[in-house]
């Protein structure tokens, strides 16, 4: 068996219940691993566009994203089915938990991940409909790094205003 991400989604007015709808794919799964997915958080913003992110494992955890778009019509992003289609830089080991904001047309994803197999690093990703998600690297995490100030813990919180303004607020080894 594997663990996968499900939802069920209520819209309208007055809203209907969804029947339950898979998320996350059950192919892809790396080093003869089953391809286990954890840890969802869903954020939607004032119009109803939705985004959920979760983290899955493939040759290493990636983490992944849905997106529920409104552009003349509604529906939802096609299911990634591949590390090349994760949010994260492959080759590292996402983690931990994950947070989202969504204001306007502006999704902040942020989470922790090994950088170079070693330290953990805080990394964030910023999504919009026109634009999508830029290709993250390695080495575009948002923490310190120098001297010692390496490790990211898995304590932090992200806010963002309806302006698209955002802060990242977390506690990171000295």
């Amino acid at each position: 068996g594997y663990d996968a991400i499900y939802m069920r989604e209520c819209r309208g007015n007055p809203c209907t219940w969804s029947a339950v709808i898979q998320v996350s794919p059950e192919s892809g799964a790396g080093a003869g691993e089953p391809n286990h997915a954890t840890a969802p958080n869903v954020a939607m913003n004032a119009n109803g566009e939705t985004v959920i992110a979760w983290k899955q494992a493939f040759s290493n955890n990636v983490i992944f994203k849905r997106e529920y778009r409104c552009s003349g019509t509604c529906s939802w992003s096609a299911m990634p089915t591949t590390e090349d289609s994760a949010v994260s830089p492959s080759g590292d080991n996402s983690s931990g938990p994950l947070q989202l904001a969504f204001k306007g047309d502006k999704v902040l994803i942020v989470w922790n991940q090994s950088y170079d197999g070693s330290f953990v690093r805080l990394y964030k990703c910023e999504c919009t409909s026109i634009t999508g998600c830029p290709a993250i690297s390695d080495t575009d995490f948002v923490s310190l790094d120098s001297g010692n100030l390496q490790e990211v813990y898995s304590d932090y919180s992200i806010a963002m205003n309806n302006n698209g303004d955002a802060v990242i607020g977390y506690t990171q080894y000295n």
